[in-house]
């Protein structure tokens, strides 16, 4: 009990906010929605390289150029030719496009991003996007690459 009183915040200790929050079954809250992107942003899409010596930000030619068209061509169901040409807007875009998702089609993103497994990232994103799951009491956690719900940690270590 001691322990559980520590760990809780100022906010909960004194009743004002709930000390438990409930599974998130049918939705992301904002914590939730912000962590996950977090980890995106940490894992996935750090790293960017362009070979543009006097354009840094330029898309094409980058290491990062075969996941934009992909994520395009592939998850969004568009025409490639509308990509950005640059880093730094695809990423605005598909992070606008993300906050405004759905809970179950921001869910399937996460998985289309992990099955592109880019520069070798699946195995970490998974690890941190369960963490953040957990953290965040989300009725879903990945297991084989695949978002899958859950009704306790024991059933997690069955699968």
């Amino acid at each position: 009990m001691a322990d559980e009183q520590n760990q809780l915040s100022f906010s909960q200790r004194m009743g004002l906010v709930p000390a438990i929050k409930l599974a998130q079954v049918d939705g992301i809250d904002k914590p939730l929605q912000n962590s996950l992107w977090n980890v995106l942003t940490t894992v996935c899409f750090s790293g960017f390289s362009s070979r543009d010596r006097t354009y840094r930000d330029r898309l094409r030619g980058s290491n990062f150029h075969d996941f934009a068209n992909a994520t395009y061509s592939d998850f969004y169901k568009t025409t490639i030719d509308t990509l950005p040409q640059n880093w730094s807007t695809f990423k605005s875009s598909i992070k606008e496009s993300f906050f405004k998702m759905s809970w179950h089609r921001a869910y399937s993103f996460l998985e289309f991003i992990v099955g592109l497994n880019h520069r070798g990232t699946s195995e970490s994103l998974i690890e941190e996007f369960n963490k953040v799951l957990e953290r965040e009491n989300s009725a879903y956690r990945f297991v084989s690459g695949m978002v899958t719900p859950i009704t306790s940690s024991n059933e997690i270590e069955e699968v």
